[in-house]
């Protein structure tokens, strides 16, 4: 049974993003597998920050999501890319902070 911090956040991705509930799982990777790229993921790291007094200050995005590409034909890519999961952002509403402290840590 998820707790309701848990349940919020998936409410809003489905309303916000359309993303169907049920395939938010705790190992979902936020652009891969949700697929909120570029500004959306940047809207969401916002609205999650102001939601849940989640510092954001130290997150790196340009580390996680790619940029709005100006032509489709063209991809654009991230060497390295990270990759951000559902239960990163778990972790850093209970840490209070989101940075890669807390997304690597074993908690």
């Amino acid at each position: 049974m998820e707790n309701e911090v848990e349940y919020i956040l998936k409410k809003y991705l489905e309303k916000q993003f359309a993303v169907d509930i049920c395939y938010i799982q705790h190992d979902s990777c936020i652009d891969d597998d949700l697929k909120i790229i570029a500004a959306d993921a940047i809207d969401l790291i916002l609205w999650y920050s102001k939601k849940f007094n989640v510092d954001v200050s130290n997150f790196m995005a340009a580390e996680y999501f790619e940029p709005e590409g100006m032509n489709w034909l063209i991809p654009r890519t991230i060497p390295n890319k990270k990759k951000l999961l559902f239960k990163h952002l778990l972790k850093g509403i209970a840490a209070g902070r989101l940075d890669e402290t807390v997304i690597n840590s074993t908690i």
